[in-house]
């Protein structure tokens, strides 16, 4: 706790600034739920642990502060400045902490990828194509039946989810 409570912190200072300036207790208050939320995710799962703390606790003290926010503590001080925080952070498409944890996610992802035989990566490179379940589209650009495509897809899922749990785990 004492090597990521000034990151936490920080995250919700950057998050709910105005919030923080008009009523500092808020930011003790909002610390606090951060940390009780992870110690009771801990004790509800202990091998829950993620791999890549920092970004674990930025997101829980992001979202902590939209939470917060959205139950209308302290509206007043951030429409005295003319738009709420949860405006602000509800039209931000990605915020610098979204950004930071989908990139490590992308990099563990690709990592499961690489791993997987020539035939699901092919596959893989088709998920545009099964998003928007164009099997069809899938089976003629691999040479494959649509049925074929279809049934191979759920044990390239189950593959790459392997993987991702154990690299988090790891």
């Amino acid at each position: 706790m004492d090597r990521y409570d000034r990151l936490v912190r920080f995250a919700i200072f950057r998050s709910s600034r105005a919030e923080c300036q008009y009523d500092p207790a808020w930011l003790e208050s909002v610390a606090s739920e951060v940390w009780t939320g992870f110690i009771g995710t801990l004790s509800r799962n202990p091998d829950s642990v993620p791999r890549e703390l920092k970004t674990y606790f930025i997101q829980i003290a992001r979202n902590k502060c939209i939470d917060a926010l959205r139950r209308g503590r302290h509206r007043q001080a951030a429409a005295a400045q003319g738009e709420s925080e949860l405006e602000n952070l509800a039209t931000t498409e990605q915020s610098v902490f979204e950004i930071m944890s989908m990139a490590e996610d992308v990099t563990r992802l690709r990592s499961c990828v690489s791993k997987l035989s020539p035939d699901d990566r092919a596959l893989c490179s088709q998920i545009p194509h099964i998003v928007e379940s164009r099997w069809r589209d899938v089976g003629r650009a691999l040479e494959l039946s649509e049925s074929t495509v279809r049934s191979r897809w759920p044990g390239v899922v189950q593959r790459l989810k392997a993987c991702l749990e154990r690299r988090n785990e790891g």
